[in-house]
Formats: structure tokens, C-alpha cells, sequence
């Protein structure tokens, strides 16, 4: 039977180029089509034989013009003792170690004039040498052929690939009938292939990017393996990283298309013309977190839909830590546009059991179209680390209050150092302290200082401890100076947070200040803050005796422990009776 062969691309190799790309090597005279010379040498062939007609049979080769695969020649290699060889071998052409060599040939093999035994056929070999000419034997590829049912026809024979060894210089084919053997054969359409093995791609790189940032709030991308279908297809014939639900057929079946395509070299290309199937591919699981939203898109390329149509899809799931579904589908089918590259988007925020997330392309049962998917993405917002202040509504003249510096959102947060911009005419500040959510006087550090209406504060934790998420850093007493109007606390921009990532300090600073206001009152028993202390106050503490506290009733504790009682009430009488 006659062998297959499939081959590499080609792309013709001269004899002298010394690292030949895949493709054939451009060997002389592989049809045996040139002239043969006056002495009866064939170009880019020696014979490699000695001529004999002896007792024990004849052993010749030449040209021949009638029984040729192409063409109008072939080479007759003519053997019909069992004691001699015949051979014939091309010229040497430069071979590079590694790379990957084949040698094909058809051949056609006859029963010789004068047979007495021997199997009837031929050999082809692939051949390896070193610098000095000496051949590498223990690296030869060859192919034996005498099958019988194949006599007077043509059979293509295909060497195993053989890789260059590390000490090849050239390489070469050789036509042969060996010692006991025989035969009247031909061969033709030599042809020496090379591959030059493609390299591994590199391994994926699956880590978190921030592909975009407004300061506030940054975009993070969870690469999605094989998102471009660029990896090719593994043995199985499955696309790399991704999952097929049934085996392909002529009219149900996934495929890498490199005729359409968004970017890259290729894209996933689906077809269901039939409306009792489905074609689904769906990617690995992709981490998520309860609660998150996410985006999950893909570029779409719908070339048809069938009738009845029904269009192409493109989901998004949810999955709990046991791999089932949780919550809803999240999909949107295309009929149209027709024929152009479009962006499918789809959001939705993960459930609260949720712990991965998949992406699906598909046709489904009842649907039928041809549609290419290509650059799949799954992304999610994340708030930045931000600066943050909090501080009392109200404050009397002569009384202290407290603001809280801190950060929103914060990121292994180890160290701060916040720069604090008052009126120092209406405030001073009485001292600054490490806040609790921060650390403790055992593993924290702070120092302060002030220089008329600034003040720095430098907080560091000191046992390699961090702080995440919502948290204060630290809490500035202020004492109000002035009883009147509004005043701001600004935390500046200037002031650096610092985050300890990978053993490394990184420094984060910012677009704009925080602020925090407070109204100045010229008496802290004005509880309901109208400007005045007067009855109202009175009856409103009054009425509040023994109340939790609240937003407004916490006013009403003016002495600060905690309650409304008594000697609140008491506070207010005695300034209202005071001249």
C-alpha cells in the first residue's frame, strides 16, 4: 500500500545554505531529468558500487525514460544475484543538528531478467555525516520494501524522521538494492525533507494586570488561559485550555480558523448547521470573589447563520467549590451584525457561595450559525487605597474633638505618613496618637510635629504587621480657639501611605486632598447648635434623660460620660442662670 506523507511547509533550501528553514531541500537532480554526462555519471548521484556480471548474477543502474512516476526518466537500479548491492546516493547537502530530517521516494519494483531467489525490492536511506565526510551509521533512517502485491506500481516509501545528531555536517539519500535482494527497480521524485522543530510556546503568564486606572479605582484583568486561541490544539485534538463538550463532526465542530481572526495568528471557529445539537467550548475555571462584579467579553465574528438560525452565544456562569452552578445564566445570543468583528459584553456579580467563574462559546440545540471568537476577557473593578478623614460636626470654643486620618481600602498597609493642613488661627492641635484599627503601642510607632497650620504625622507599624481594607491610622485632638463658623481639616495629598508587598515597601500618593469641615460654636451647652443657649436646650437634655445615644442625642452628654442624665441638665440650667 502506498505510504502518506504529510508534510512540512515548503520553502526551498539551497545545497550551501547552511541552516535550511522547514521545507525540501533543494537537491540536484531528484527526478533524474538532467542529461546524463558522457562517462555515464548522473548529475547529483555517485554510484557507490562496483559494475559486475559474474557468476553470481548483475548489478547495474541507468536512466530510463519508460516506466517513470513523473516526468520523462527515472533511476533503474538492476540486481539479480544475492550477493551483490547496487546503490546510488545523492550529493551532500549541509545539515544542521536538531533539526528534523525525512527522505521520500516512489519506487517501483520488478521482478529482475534471470531471478533465481531473493525477495524482490529496494531500500531507501537517510544519511547523516560528519565534517570529514565519514557517515554517522549508527543515525541512518531507512525503509526496506518487496511487497509483492505492489510489483509494477509505483509505492511511495517515507523514511522515519531522524533528528541531526550534535556531530552532523550533511546529510544525503542513497537508492540501493542490498545483498540478497534483487530486483529490477525504479525510483523517482527523491525528495529530503528537514523540519526545524518549532519551539515550546512559554508558559502563559496567568497573574492579575491592571490593564486601566482613574486613580480612585483600576480595572484588573484574570487572564482567561488560551484567551486568543493562539496555543494551538493538543493531541486529542481538544483546543488548548478549553473543554469541548462532544466529539466534532462534518456539520457540529470547533476549529482554529487562521483565515479570520481579530488578532494574533487564529481564532476559535464554530459551525452547527444542524438544530438537534450543540457545539460549547467552555475555558478554566477563573477565580472570583462573593459580591464582586465582573466583565466578561469576547470578540464575535458571526460569517452566517442557517437557516433557522438562531445565532451564536456567548456565556458566563458562576460555580460554587464543588463545581456546580450558582446563580443565573448570564448570556446574549447574536443573529447580526453580519460579517465584522464585535465586542460581546457581559456583567454580573458573583454569588455569595461563589468561588470560580467559566466563559462559554457556543451554538445551541435548536440554533444553528458559523461564528469566530477570539481575545476573551474577564475583568473586575477594584477601589484604589485612598486617603481618608472623618471628623465631629460640632465643636465648642475652648473644647477639644477628635478627627480620625486614615484609609480607605487599604493594601497591606505598614506605614504612613500624612501631612494635616488646619487654620491654626481657630484650632490647635493637643496631640496625635496611633489609632486602634492601625496597631497597638506594642507593635506601632508615632511621632507628630506642627509648624503653624500643618501638621505631620509618621505612623509605622514596627512588627512587619499590616492593615487592610477600611481603617484608621491615626487620632489628632484638636482644641477650637474660635467659637464661630465653619472650619476645614484638610489631609493632603502629599501624604504618603505605604504598603509592604513581596518584602518591598511601596509608596502610594495622591491626586487631591480629603477634607472634613466642623462648625465652631461659641458654647458647647448650645445643644440643638442654633447659635444660643436657651430653654430649647435645656428641655431637649432634659427630655433625653437616661436616652441611648445617637447622632443628635450624643450632644446632649456634655460631660462626656457616656449617658444623658442629671448633670447634663444641670450643665445647661447653670448657664442659663449665668449673668
Amino acid at each position: 500500500m502506498a505510504a502518506v506523507y504529510a508534510g512540512w511547509p515548503l520553502a526551498g533550501v539551497g545545497a550551501a545554505e547552511p541552516a535550511p528553514q522547514s521545507g525540501a531541500v533543494a537537491m540536484v537532480n531528484p527526478g533524474f531529468e538532467e542529461p546524463v554526462g558522457p562517462d555515464g555519471s548522473i548529475p547529483g548521484w555517485t554510484s557507490n558500487y562496483a559494475v559486475k556480471d559474474d557468476v553470481y548474477g548483475k548489478v547495474t543502474h541507468s536512466v530510463y525514460g519508460s516506466v517513470v512516476k513523473s516526468g520523462g526518466h527515472s533511476l533503474n537500479l538492476f540486481d539479480n544475484s544475492t550477493m551483490h548491492t547496487v546503490e546510488l546516493v545523492s550529493d551532500k547537502y549541509p545539515a544542521t543538528p536538531g533539526q528534523e530530517y525525512t527522505l521520500s521516494v516512489w519506487m517501483n519494483h520488478n521482478k529482475p531478467e534471470g531471478w533465481k531467489s531473493g525477495s524482490i525490492g529496494g531500500s531507501i536511506h537517510l544519511r547523516f555525516y560528519d565534517a570529514s565526510n565519514k557517515e554517522l551509521t549508527g543515525s541512518r533512517a531507512a525503509v526496506n520494501y518487496n511487497a509483492l502485491g505492489t510489483q509494477g506500481q509505483y509505492t511511495q516509501l517515507i523514511t522515519p524522521v531522524k533528528t541531526a545528531p550534535p556531530e552532523a555536517k550533511y546529510v544525503s539519500a542513497a537508492l540501493l538494492i542490498t545483498a540478497a535482494w534483487t530486483g529490477n527497480t525504479y525510483f523517482d521524485d527523491v525528495e529530503l525533507k528537514v523540519n526545524v522543530p518549532t519551539p515550546p510556546l512559554p508558559p502563559e503568564d496567568l497573574s492579575e494586570k491592571v490593564i486601566s486606572s482613574d486613580g480612585l479605582k483600576e480595572v484588573v484583568s484574570i487572564p482567561v488561559p488560551n484567551a486568543g486561541f493562539e496555543r494551538g490544539l493538543t493531541s486529542g485534538g481538544a483546543v488548548e485550555s478549553w473543554t469541548h463538550w462532544s466529539a466534532p463532526s462534518d456539520t457540529v465542530k470547533f476549529e482554529l480558523s487562521t483565515a479570520v481572526k481579530y488578532s494574533g495568528t487564529s481564532s476559535l471557529k464554530l459551525t452547527d448547521t444542524q438544530t438537534n445539537n450543540s457545539v460549547v467550548l467552555e475555558s478554566r475555571p477563573l477565580s472570583v470573589k462573593p459580591g464582586a462584579e465582573y466583565t466578561a467579553s469576547a470578540m464575535m465574528y458571526v460569517d452566517g447563520t442557517p437557516a433557522p438560525s438562531g445565532g451564536a452565544t456567548f456565556l458566563l456562569r458562576f460555580f460554587d467549590g464543588n463545581n456546580v452552578q450558582t446563580g443565573a445564566d448570564l448570556l446574549q445570543h447574536f443573529k447580526t451584525p453580519l460579517h465584522q468583528w464585535f465586542k460581546a459584553e457581559l456583567k454580573g456579580l458573583a454569588p455569595a457561595n461563589a468561588k470560580h467563574a467559566k466563559l462559554f462559546a457556543l451554538v445551541n440545540n435548536g440554533s444553528t450559525a458559523v461564528a469566530y471568537y477570539d481575545d476573551m476577557m474577564f475583568t473586575y473593578e477594584r477601589d484604589l487605597m485612598q486617603l481618608d478623614i472623618a471628623s465631629a460636626e460640632y465643636a465648642a470654643k475652648d473644647r477639644t474633638f477628635t478627627v480620625r486620618l486614615g484609609s480607605k481600602n487599604a493594601e497591606a498597609l505598614t506605614a504612613a505618613d500624612l501631612n494635616v493642613a488646619f487654620d491654626a488661627n481657630a484650632l490647635q492641635v493637643v496631640e496625635a496618637a496611633v489609632h486602634p484599627d492601625f496597631g497597638a503601642s506594642g507593635n506601632t510607632t508615632l511621632t507628630w510635629e506642627t509648624n503653624g497650620g500643618l501638621l505631620a504625622v509618621h505612623a509605622s507599624r514596627t512588627d512587619g504587621g499590616v492593615v487592610n481594607g477600611n481603617a484608621g491610622i491615626a487620632t489628632v485632638t484638636f482644641k477650637a480657639l474660635s467659637g464661630q463658623g465653619n472650619t476645614v481639616i484638610a489631609l493632603k495629598a502629599s501624604s504618603v501611605l505605604k504598603s509592604l508587598k513581596g518584602g518591598e515597601v511601596q509608596n502610594k500618593t495622591f491626586p487631591a486632598d480629603v477634607r472634613a469641615r466642623t462648625t465652631l460654636l461659641p458654647r458647647f451647652e448650645d445643644v440643638n447648635h442654633d447659635g444660643a443657649v436657651n430653654l430649647v436646650d435645656l428641655l431637649l437634655t432634659a427630655k433625653s434623660v437616661n436616652a441611648s445615644l445617637n447622632d443628635v442625642t450624643k450632644y446632649y452628654d456634655l460631660n462626656g460620660d457616656g449617658k444623658i442624665d442629671a448633670a447634663d441638665v444641670e450643665t445647661i440650667a447653670k448657664a442659663l442662670a449665668a449673668p
